[in-house]
């Protein structure tokens, strides 16, 4: 009943084809409004606080996100989608960090975190849009699935999609070092019983952004191989006209 409620009223493999693209969207859709809410509240704290209050709130709407994406997510896997590993490791990661976070709600991360979550969030909803336009014309074309969605990492068709999208989530990945640094720092002032929880997150931000970076790298070499061979192919082809 739970996973029913949570995940959209669906649970395990969907029997038409028609309801895993219903469901694929109400995904998307939910994934749009409720990071749009992370930039709003994220906001808030920024500009009317900082506020332990705000924070806390803004800790739990993440650890509330991230479940139900987890499970929604679960659902994609079964019916179809292909979302890297990486990226459903990293959300449960998520939410042990912003739990850890939530319960420790300490007011010298405050500012330095909403301003990370509005980074992240305008990252996100940047991508979104730019993945929607260019999952659909490849789907017009043919050359992608009707069950792909869009990640939440950078995941791209093309090489100029890769181009426009990687300043952006390089900075993001590199503020989640600078935060792990920054806890590791705030761990050396913390009281003895509350050290190791700051240590953890600080552990947690440093997983994230090392597995981000390698999954980055990992994109920006098997894109510029492919353009590489289609630059080759071209060549060959126009030799061969010649």
């Amino acid at each position: 009943a739970v996973v029913s409620t949570q995940s959209g009223h669906y649970a395990g493999v969907l029997p038409r084809n028609e309801d895993k693209i219903k469901y694929k969207k109400q995904y998307e859709m939910f994934k749009l409004w409720y990071i749009l809410g992370q930039l709003l509240f994220s906001s808030i704290n920024m500009f009317f606080g900082p506020s332990r209050i705000i924070e806390g709130f803004l800790q739990f709407y993440l650890v509330w996100f991230y479940c139900n994406l987890t499970l929604k997510e679960s659902i994609l896997t079964h019916n179809g989608s292909r979302i890297r590993t990486w990226w459903l490791a990293q959300h449960y990661l998520d939410i042990i960090l912003y739990g850890f976070l939530l319960i420790r709600n300490d007011g010298d991360f405050s500012l330095q975190f909403s301003l990370y979550i509005f980074y992240m969030s305008g990252c996100q909803v940047l991508q979104f849009y730019y993945q929607q336009g260019s999952l659909y014309k490849l789907r017009a074309l043919g050359r992608a699935e009707s069950m792909e969605v869009s990640a939440e990492g950078l995941r791209v068709k093309t090489f100029a999609d890769l181009q426009f999208l990687f300043p952006f989530f390089l900075v993001l990945y590199c503020y989640q070092f600078y935060n792990s640094y920054v806890l590791w720092h705030l761990a050396e002032i913390a009281r003895a019983d509350e050290r190791w929880e700051v240590l953890l997150c600080s552990c947690l931000f440093f997983v994230i952004a090392l597995g981000n970076i390698v999954t980055l790298l990992q994109v920006v070499y098997v894109k510029y191989q492919q353009r590489r061979t289609r630059i080759a192919s071209s060549s060959r082809s126009s030799v061969k006209s010649e």
